[in-house]
Order: C-alpha cells, then sequence, then structure tokens
C-alpha cells in the first residue's frame, strides 16, 4: 500500500538481481504432452520447493501461454514460488550457468510416475459430477473456443453445470466470434471477472465436481467440495 501510494518499492527481494537465481535444479524426464501436465509439474515442484526459486532443465523449448500460466500458477498454490526459470525458454536462463545461482542446494529429477502419482493424489475418487469448472486461472480465448468446438452440436447432462470463469474482454470476443453462443447453446456458462474462491458457488458445496486446475480444487476444497481432475477435454 505504502509503494501504491508513494509509487516506489524498497530494493529488497526479487528486485536485487542476485536473489532472482535459481537456488534448485530440476530435471524433467517426464513426457510433457499437454497444458495440463504443467499443472500437474508445477503442483509436485511446488510442494517440494516451498519459496525456493526452481531451474527447470528437459522442458519442450516451446511453451504456449497456457503452459506458462498453469505451472507459474500450481508453483504458487501447492508452493509459494515467486519465480522459475526455464533454461532456453525464459530470458533469464539463456543457459543453466545463467540461471543457477552458485549456492543452489538440490536437485530433483522428475519422472511421468511422479506425475502420474500426483494426478491420482489430488483427485477425488470417481463419481456423480454435478459441476465442471473450468477458468483458475482465468480461461484464454484459445481454451474458450477449443470447449465451444467440443461442445458443438452437444447437449449438457441435465444434471451437471459447465462453468468457465474468463475475463471481460475474452468474454466479449468470444461472443463476437461466436464461441460464447455455441456454449449456451449446449446448457454452458461464461462468466468474467470473478474468482472460483467466492461465496456466489456454495450451491456445489457437498457435491462433487470436475475440474481441469488443481488451484481450483484448491479453494474449492476448503469450502467442502472434492474434485476430480483431468485436462479440458476430458472435462467436457
Amino acid at each position: 500500500m505504502a509503494a501504491a501510494v508513494t509509487g516506489v518499492t524498497p530494493e529488497y527481494g526479487l528486485h536485487i538481481e542476485e536473489n532472482r537465481k535459481g537456488s534448485i535444479l530440476v530435471k524433467v524426464e517426464a513426457s510433457i504432452k499437454d497444458e495440463f501436465d504443467y499443472s500437474l509439474l508445477g503442483w509436485y515442484i511446488g510442494e517440494l520447493v516451498g519459496n525456493k526459486i526452481p531451474v527447470f532443465t528437459g522442458m519442450p523449448k516451446e511453451l504456449t501461454p497456457e503452459a506458462h500460466r498453469n505451472l507459474g500458477a500450481e508453483l504458487n498454490t501447492s508452493g509459494a514460488v515467486s519465480l522459475y526459470h526455464i533454461v532456453g525458454v525464459t530470458p533469464e536462463a539463456k543457459t543453466l550457468d545463467m540461471a543457477l545461482g552458485d549456492l543452489h542446494t538440490k536437485e530433483i529429477a522428475v519422472t511421468d510416475d511422479d506425475l502420474e502419482r500426483t494426478h491420482r493424489k489430488i483427485s477425488a475418487k470417481r463419481g456423480s459430477i454435478n459441476s465442471v469448472f473450468i477458468g483458475c486461472p482465468h480461461s484464454t480465448l484459445r481454451e474458450v473456443r477449443d470447449i465451444a468446438n467440443l461442445l458443438k452440436g452437444r447437449e449438457l447432462h441435465r444434471d451437471t453445470t459447465l462453468w468457465i470463469c474468463t475475463s471481460s474482454h475474452v468474454r466479449e470476443l468470444a461472443r463476437r466470434l461466436g464461441h460464447l453462443q455455441e456454449i449456451e447453446k449446449a446448457g454452458g456458462h461464461v462468466v468474467s471477472d470473478t474468482c472460483i474462491d467466492e461465496p456466489c458457488w456454495k450451491y456445489y458445496e457437498g457435491g462433487l465436481g470436475m475440474t481441469d486446475s488443481p488451484k481450483n480444487a484448491y479453494y474449492r476444497e476448503r469450502r467442502g467440495q472434492p474434485f476430480i481432475m483431468g485436462k479440458i477435454s476430458d472435462c467436457i
């Protein structure tokens, strides 16, 4: 608040270059196939590193914005990671030496078994689903488009509700492109500028939901709603 009032902030923490160096080397040996795998990777590593700065190797060189979003969101949900580096991808990690500090203390290898075990650990047992929540963090236009395509010519089950959370500008673009109408025609809802951790979703508490986002489940499970985990296409 003081920084907002004065327009300046103390020179401390990650504002200092040497504090931005990674302290834990994460060797990704798992096969990363889609954006959901980045969520699992983020959750798994976040639990292990806490508030340390991880440096990832073995990652694909081309990451979508959704992949970066999912990785960062889950690193800071199961853990408290403020910064991560991916060698050859992120700006301060052109090389491993550039990203990793001299005092790095730990190395972690991530396998397919680790991600599969994480998936089982954070996902509720299957059952009758009363709701599907997508968009924590907010869905991108590409994701809204993909959902609309998956729903085209189909109708949602009468006992299950689909909610997609996004920003107001993505919702407006989706409306102009016809994606919003396709989703609503199938019985789904696209809402903007709200969060899954709000009391307006209380109606669903006590039921079983499904989501592509461990962060979503983290918020909702504190309010009494467990979630099955799966990528967006599985959710639809």
